[in-house]
């Protein structure tokens, strides 16, 4: 268990919100920006299937099973607009599993956002998002580009049928999952690979700058994944 005060990354503990089978969550401060995120330290997987297959399962759960297990239950509802960035349509953000178990809360207005590259040079704005009601007032935006186009978060949020929502993409507020690689002893991929795979991973263009994400709206939901 890390202490308060202790040091992950960029991140600083403030408290322990839970352990379980997979790892240990904690709530933490990222001091340059100022604001809190809820990072899950996940215990090594590379030796054990069972514990990667569980891993698998719990990230990529069904957006409509999530939604079914949280209609019978009133979730209370905060004001304002959330929207969950995830690759995965039709699949629960990571981000979003982590809100409800930690904050168990909901916007009152809560979207998933997938941003999809088609097989053609550029899509019509008027053809360029999908709107898909998952129910307990939450629902799936597809917004799709061409391999030429170059994607506009913002933008896209007020392009085709979309804009029939009236999302005002400079007020709402947008959670990336964000991954902490941490290169450790345990068994597995060579310590010299862990370490080029991290540095490669730190390289990666954030997705808020590529999508055009305004920095101040913008909330990364972290995990430690240990290598």
């Amino acid at each position: 268990m890390l202490a308060r005060g202790a040091r992950l990354g960029k991140y600083e503990i403030v408290a322990s919100l839970g352990s379980g089978g997979m790892g240990d969550v904690y709530r933490a401060l990222d001091p340059r920006l100022e604001r809190e995120v809820a990072i899950k330290v996940i215990r090594s997987l590379a030796s054990n299937a069972e514990a990667q297959a569980r891993l698998w399962r719990e990230a990529r759960a069904a957006l409509l099973d999530l939604m079914d297990a949280v209609s019978p239950t009133p979730i209370p509802r905060v004001p304002g607009v959330a929207i969950f960035l995830f690759s995965t349509p039709r699949v629960a953000p990571p981000a979003l599993i982590a809100n409800l178990r930690c904050n168990m809360v909901l916007h009152d207005r809560t979207y998933i956002l997938s941003i999809r590259t088609q097989d053609i040079p550029r899509v019509a704005p008027e053809d360029r998002s999908q709107i898909i009601d998952l129910g307990s007032g939450v629902k799936q935006i597809i917004l799709s580009y061409g391999f030429m186009d170059e994607p506009n978060a913002r933008l896209g949020l007020t392009e085709g049928a979309v804009a029939e929502l009236g999302i005002r993409p400079e007020s709402a507020t947008y959670f990336l999952g964000a991954e902490s690689l941490n290169v450790t002893q345990n068994a597995g991929m060579a310590r010299w690979r862990e370490q080029l795979f991290t540095v490669m991973s730190r390289n990666t263009t954030r997705a808020a700058r590529f999508f055009n994400l305004p920095s101040d709206r913008t909330v990364e939901v972290g995990i430690q994944v240990d290598l």
